[in-house]
């Protein structure tokens, strides 16, 4: 008998755990718990970081991707967390490549999970949008960014506050929400 009141205590410690951050909501009539809380609490200035980059394959030739070198870019920019080993990566890149066109925003790539090597033969394979590419293969990037799966993509504005962001692989519909958001003509 003791051993049948192990599942109804877990029940009622999770029922007790989600009303206590989400009653206050839904007494309030709010139809959608925090999912706009959560958008806000991602909108902050961009995470300090600081990882190694894949110097043959960006336009520049630093060793070092980090939050101080994506601001002072003085221009809205785009962050895209990618893998080699991630099929739906793939599947927004021609989105990527077309966006990398567009001289009012530099995109960025972190490679996330992933060898330099493995970053670097894909993007001979399939093209290089980004300005500079930084390998993340210990995930601590990520983890200061906040990212929720890959791919995953962050807006900024000039001033370097995320300002949009889309998990999961970019669409037309996405790209165009994320370049309004950072005040940048859509039109690819």
């Amino acid at each position: 008998m003791r051993y049948s009141l192990i599942p109804l205590l877990a029940f009622a410690a999770v029922v007790s755990f989600l009303g206590y951050f989400f009653l206050p909501e839904l007494m309030e009539g709010k139809k959608s718990m925090s999912l706009r809380r959560i958008t806000e609490s991602r909108m902050r200035a961009t995470p300090r970081f600081r990882i190694p980059a894949l110097a043959e394959e960006s336009v520049t030739n630093m060793a070092v991707m980090s939050d101080s070198v994506l601001t002072s870019q003085g221009s809205p920019f785009v962050v895209n967390f990618f893998a080699s080993w991630c099929q739906p990566c793939l599947a927004e890149h021609p989105l990527l490549m077309e966006l990398s066109d567009n001289s009012q925003v530099s995109v960025f790539g972190i490679a996330w999970r992933d060898s330099g090597d493995k970053a670097q033969t894909w993007l001979r394979q399939h093209g290089n949008p980004f300005f500079l590419v930084g390998v993340d293969s210990d995930s601590k990037a990520g983890l200061e960014w906040g990212i929720a799966g890959i791919p995953e993509t962050f807006f900024l504005d000039r001033s370097g506050t995320i300002r949009f962001v889309h998990t999961g692989p970019l669409t037309r519909e996405s790209l165009r929400k994320g370049l309004e958001a950072i005040k940048v003509n859509p039109n690819l």
